[in-house]
C-alpha cells in the first residue's frame, strides 16, 4: 500500500483560504453596482488616479494601461472571485466548517463520536483501500490488517475500543479528513483557478497605480534621476 497526495494548493484546506475570506465575501456587493463602475464616464475620471500619480493635462501618462482597463480588470476580478466564494460553499466538505486540520478533527472524533460512527469511519475507508492520503494507516501492517477485518465490529462498548484501539482509531479520524481534502477533483480545480485569475486581475490595476505613484515620488524628490 501506498499514500499519494495532491498538491496543497489543489486541497480544499487551502482553497478555503483564497475562496472563502473576507475580501471574497466583500466583493459580492460588485455584482450590484458593477455597471457603473464600468459604463459611468464620471466616476471613470474620479477613480483615474490622475492626481495621486502626478499627471497633468498635456504630460505623458504614467500608467501603462488607461483607467477603463483598469476598472474593468477590477470589475471582472471581484467577479471571479466572487463566483469562487459561491462555488467554494457549495462544493467544499463540510467538515471544514467544524475542523481546519486533521489533528483537531481526529481530537473531536475521539472526544464526540459514537461507536458507530467510529465503524462508519472505518467502513467508509475499508470500501476503498486503493488509495490513501495519509500515511498513518497504510505504512502499518498492524492497521492494514484491522482494516480488512474491519477491527471495529467485533466492539459493543466505545470505553473498551478507544482503550484498546485508540491511535487505529485517531488513525482512521485523520485519514477519512485528509480524503475529504482530495473530494470533488474537478470543483477543486475549477475554484482554484478562479481565484487565481481573480485576483490577478485585481493585482494588475493595483501595480500600476503604484508604479506610477513610484515614479512620481521619484521624479519629485531626485529629478536628476529621471531621463
Amino acid at each position: 500500500m501506498s499514500w499519494r497526495v495532491d498538491p496543497l494548493f489543489l486541497q480544499w484546506n487551502f482553497i478555503e483560504k483564497l475562496a472563502n475570506n473576507e475580501l471574497s465575501r466583500i466583493v459580492g456587493i460588485v455584482p450590484v453596482v458593477g455597471y457603473l463602475i464600468i459604463f459611468n464616464d464620471g466616476l471613470s475620471d474620479t477613480l483615474s488616479f490622475d492626481k495621486i500619480a502626478g499627471f497633468e493635462n498635456g504630460s505623458e501618462s504614467p500608467f501603462f494601461l488607461e483607467t477603463l482597463t483598469k476598472l474593468r480588470l477590477t470589475f471582472f476580478g471581484c467577479i471571479l472571485i466572487f463566483f469562487s466564494n459561491i462555488a467554494f460553499k457549495f462544493a467544499a466538505p463540510k467538515v471544514l466548517e467544524t475542523a481546519n486540520n486533521d489533528l483537531q478533527f481526529s481530537a473531536r472524533v475521539i472526544n464526540d463520536y459514537s461507536l458507530e460512527e467510529f465503524k462508519s469511519l472505518e467502513l467508509s475507508i475499508s470500501e476503498d483501500c486503493s488509495k490513501f492520503r495519509s500515511p498513518l494507516i497504510c505504512e502499518s501492517e498492524e492497521y492494514l490488517h484491522f482494516l480488512g477485518k474491519a477491527q471495529l465490529n467485533g466492539y459493543t462498548s466505545r470505553k473498551f475500543a478507544l482503550e484498546t484501539r485508540h491511535d487505529y482509531v485517531r488513525g482512521l479520524a485523520r485519514e477519512w479528513w485528509w480524503r475529504q481534502m482530495h473530494s470533488r477533483e474537478i470543483s477543486r480545480y475549477f475554484i482554484f483557478l478562479f481565484c487565481v485569475l481573480g485576483y490577478l486581475f485585481l493585482a494588475i490595476p493595483s501595480l500600476d497605480i503604484f508604479q506610477a505613484v513610484m515614479r512620481d515620488i521619484v521624479t519629485t524628490f531626485c529629478p536628476a534621476s529621471i531621463p
